[in-house]
C-alpha cells in the first residue's frame, strides 16, 4: 500500500467532509501505512456519528474484520477498539 490511498482518501475528504463513512478511509490508509497516531485520530474524531443507520465504530470495527481475513490485521486495532468501545 503506497500513499496513493492516502491521498485518495483525503481527496474524498476535499470533495465532501460531511459524509462521516469518509472519514474512515484515510483511517484505513494511516493505519495500514503503519500510522497509527494519524490513524487513531481519524477514528476517535468521528466515534458516535451515523454511517448508514450504524454507528461509525461499528462500520469501522466491520472493515477491520474484513481486513483481518484478508491478512491486513494491525496490533494497533486492539487498541482502538479498546477506546472505541468493542
Amino acid at each position: 500500500m503506497s500513499t496513493q490511498a492516502t491521498q485518495s482518501a483525503q481527496e474524498a475528504l476535499r470533495l465532501d467532509k460531511a459524509q462521516p463513512w469518509i472519514h474512515g478511509n484515510p483511517g484505513q490508509a494511516y493505519l495500514l501505512l503503519n500510522q497509527p497516531a494519524n490513524a487513531r485520530e481519524c477514528y476517535l474524531e468521528n466515534r458516535g456519528e451515523e454511517v448508514n443507520g450504524d454507528l461509525f465504530e461499528q462500520s469501522v470495527l466491520e472493515d477491520w474484520d474484513l481486513l483481518r481475513r484478508l491478512g491486513y490485521g494491525r496490533a494497533e486495532m486492539a487498541a482502538v477498539e479498546q477506546m472505541i468501545g468493542k
